[in-house]
């Protein structure tokens, strides 16, 4: 199933592909602030929570990576494994996609060179990031969380 522009549940700058296995394989996020910048979660690597994914082992999750773009050019030390899941609420990946466009778009706005260690540091951060740290930074701490 794959949700585009022309779906009616998201916006023309957000692209989703959900795979055979209902997990989120790839958000596709444009900047509306910086032309050709670019925000991708995906599960493109294959990767689980001790290396490659393995189906067969019921304590695995297929864990996803993001990876910045600008101008369709990678963006150094814009690609970082999660620890978020391809199995998590698919709204709420999104809405992490959209924190981590909006902090790359914090970096370039803030004067910061996307290759300094300032934007490294940040991605860094980004990458530590659980679903439910994500859902603090979407609900606040003392909200009641979904």
């Amino acid at each position: 199933m794959i949700f585009t522009s022309s779906s009616i549940f998201y916006p023309a700058h957000i692209h989703v592909f959900i795979g055979g296995n209902d997990w989120i394989e790839d958000i596709n996020i444009d900047s509306e602030k910086i032309p050709e910048l670019n925000v991708s979660l995906n599960w493109e690597c294959g990767e689980g929570c001790e290396g490659e994914y393995d189906s067969d082992d019921p304590e695995d999750s297929p864990m996803l990576r993001f990876d910045v773009y600008y101008k369709g050019e990678p963006v150094e030390n814009g690609s970082q494994c999660t620890r978020l899941r391809a199995t998590d609420n698919k709204n709420l990946l999104i809405e992490a996609t959209k924190i981590i466009l909006s902090k790359v778009e914090d970096c370039s706005f803030g004067g910061l060179s996307w290759a300094g260690g300032d934007f490294k540091r940040t991605m860094e951060r980004l990458s530590w990031m659980g679903i439910d740290e994500y859902k603090e930074e979407i609900y606040g701490p003392n909200e009641l969380l979904p």
